[in-house]
């Protein structure tokens, strides 16, 4: 055969290589973009029905279930179920995220643990708050896998930051009026016909001074979630001011305004949350935004000092006080107490829910998990919110553009500032906080995918590179 006649195979481009590395990435033959609107817009009206209806209100008919915001996690949950029947192949990424497999394993576990509690015997309300757990948890999972599997584009995950910034400043708008009159102005919905008040959603005093509970249940609940937005809003300010926007000034609002609430709570639970999500969340951030947030943090510090010295010194004495502190003191005697409950069933727990307040009070989700869901439990959920805090932050670190690092950073931050924030009260056992939990979890393994593709697209990884290599 002559040279004439062979044939030379066609090699394609480096872009066709990134491009279907990039397809694969996203889950093979569902439409990416039909796909990723669908769940922004479920996850819009998750956001809604967990942030503007007061969490104490229930649908009467449904009882503890009848929250509209565990319901429609619910409606995630099969939604994701459908597209995956629908699917023809499975994506790599999410067969392999490290997040996912422990919640699965953290499943398991409530699973035997609720056998178990059934087998030995229970008291009829507590089997009813055991089956309530595990179907809360079902509807927490639909809102992880929602946000984790259905956000594909970095567009999407902006727009996601932008409507969590959104309603991080109407919470603290909402916050602000609660303090201004004193009174929690969303009492009234409790009056529309098919509701009842479950328990909480009233304003409390800490020194004499009020603290707003927003839409939660309790005010520790309402600055402990406004905490967990702090560094979304924070990233979201931060791209519009890379992105040089028309009045870039208007993002900085958020921010100021969730940070100043938070300080007004006289929480020390808020402070701590605050300093945690400032230090991981800030390196990420560009300099020139790091200048101003500095800057205007002293001021803002300043202001707050000279025109309400009383929260300032408050706030201190929480800190300095804390041996003469009730709260701290009980936190402290409860946690001598938890090998006495737990001891009966070390390994997979009494049963999640199972142990009722009418027991004790311990104001720790992490000691009360240990109780009802053994060390297996514990270790499978600390392990789930471990690696999705490392996956964001690794995300963030290798990340070569500025809105990579801020979105993955903020992410991270989120995460592991509710981690710690379990530990100051019973978090899982509020609506707000434990959907926020899971929301903001679900969105740092999406953020990883999408700055997985992202990097594939834009030729930075070489085409030879297999997928599974791709950081997730």
């Amino acid at each position: 055969m002559n040279d004439s006649a062979r044939t030379t195979p066609t090699l394609a481009p480096p872009a066709v290589h990134a491009s279907a590395t990039a397809a694969a990435l996203e889950g093979g033959t569902v439409s990416t973009r039909t796909h990723g609107t669908a769940a922004t817009a479920m996850l819009t009206t998750y956001m809604v029905l967990l942030y503007a209806i007061p969490s104490n209100l229930q649908w009467s008919p449904l009882g503890s279930l009848g929250k509209p915001s565990t319901v429609f996690g619910i409606g995630l949950l099969g939604w994701w179920l459908l597209t995956r029947w629908n699917a023809r192949t499975r994506p790599r990424a999410v067969r392999r995220s490290p997040v996912m497999t422990f919640f699965l394993a953290f499943c398991v576990v409530i699973l035997v643990s609720y056998a178990a509690a059934l087998l030995r015997g229970q008291p009829s309300d507590q089997v009813g708050s055991i089956t309530t757990s595990l179907v809360r948890i079902a509807s927490l999972g639909g809102v992880l896998v929602a946000a984790s599997h259905g956000i594909r584009t970095r567009a999407e995950m902006v727009l996601v930051f932008r409507r969590l910034t959104i309603t991080a400043s109407i919470l603290a708008a909402l916050g602000y009026a609660q303090l201004f009159t004193g009174s929690t102005l969303v009492g009234w919905v409790s009056s529309l016909p098919g509701l009842a008040v479950e328990w909480g959603g009233t304003m409390d005093t800490k020194g004499g001074l009020l603290r707003a509970v927003g839409t939660s249940t309790h005010p520790l609940e309402f600055s402990s979630s406004m905490t967990a937005l702090l560094p979304i809003t924070l990233a979201y300010a931060a791209l519009a001011r890379h992105q040089q926007v028309r009045h870039p000034w208007r993002r900085y609002v958020p921010p100021a305004a969730v940070l100043a609430l938070l300080v007004l709570t006289v929480s020390r639970s808020a402070i701590i949350g605050i300093v945690i999500a400032l230090l991981i969340v800030m390196p990420f951030l560009p300099r020139a935004f790091r200048k101003v947030f500095l800057t205007v943090g002293v001021l803002g510090a300043g202001a707050l000092t000279v025109a309400y010295p009383r929260v300032i010194l408050t706030t201190l004495w929480s800190f300095t006080g804390v041996a003469e502190d009730p709260s701290a003191l009980s936190r402290t005697t409860a946690l001598s107490r938890v090998p006495e409950f737990a001891w009966s069933s070390p390994w997979y727990g009494a049963g999640l829910g199972a142990f009722l307040p009418r027991y004790y009070i311990f104001d720790n989700a992490w000691a009360l998990m240990l109780i009802e869901a053994g060390l297996l439990g514990v270790c499978a959920f600390l392990l789930m919110l471990l690696s999705g805090a490392v996956g964001s932050l690794r995300t963030a670190m290798r990340s070569t553009d500025v809105e990579g690092r801020a979105l993955a950073g903020a992410l991270a931050s989120a995460v592991t500032t509710t981690a710690v924030l379990m530990a100051m009260f019973d978090g899982l056992s509020f609506t707000i906080f434990a959907g926020t939990l899971f929301l903001v979890l679900g969105l740092g393994v999406a953020v990883r995918r999408v700055e997985a593709s992202s990097t594939v697209a834009s030729g930075t990884v070489a085409s030879g590179t297999p997928a599974s290599a791709l950081p997730r």
